[in-house]
């Protein structure tokens, strides 16, 4: 997150023009208020700007979904120091196949996590359970309410302590993206 935020200031991207996900990888569109805010932000002649593909999109429809909207108010995207134009073939064939890596790294990082839990599971190391909703805010006790079914939010979390680190993770998902616009 810090590498990131230094990368979009050397690159000329005024502090209060950088969108944070906290807390959310680049895996889903869901839930990526940073990303909807710096989407929001953008007006014709602007460069929307990420340090780094797979922080930006996992896949190629929601790549594609995200480049669509802006390029037709006349946004460009920047990625690092180079600016594409959606609209211009070249520029739509270069992030079409960065979308398409991008897609490939994640489900091969799902696949390589598949594949260790299994390992885990047939050696007794991994003891799967089902995990239990955690509390509403002011209750007494957890619930025994499965995640899936929780009634209220799970996120954000409720104590700093709570808050997974963003450099790493041991589900296999990347820290969460930035997303900013800039003048060009």
């Amino acid at each position: 997150m810090i590498i990131q935020t230094e990368q979009l200031l050397a690159l000329g991207v005024p502090e209060e023009r950088i969108y944070i996900d906290r807390g959310f990888s680049g895996t889903t569109r869901r839930n990526r208020a940073g990303l909807d805010q710096a989407l929001a932000a953008v007006w014709d002649g602007s460069v929307f700007t990420v340090t780094k593909f797979d922080r930006f999109a996992r896949n190629m429809s929601e790549a594609n979904e995200i480049l669509t909207g802006p390029s037709g108010r006349g946004v460009l995207f920047g990625l690092g120091g180079s600016v594409y134009d959606w609209n211009d073939p070249f520029g739509r064939l270069l992030l079409q196949a960065l979308a398409m890596v991008a897609e490939f790294e994640a489900n091969l990082g799902h696949l390589r996590t598949r594949e260790g839990m299994a390992l885990a599971k047939k050696s007794g190391k991994l003891k799967a359970s089902n995990p239990s909703c955690p509390a509403p805010p002011g209750a007494l006790s957890a619930s025994a309410t499965p995640r899936a079914r929780c009634p209220w939010p799970t996120w954000p979390p409720s104590t700093a302590s709570d808050v997974p680190p963003s450099t790493a993770s041991s589900t296999g998902q990347r820290p969460p993206g930035r997303a900013v616009a800039r003048r060009s």
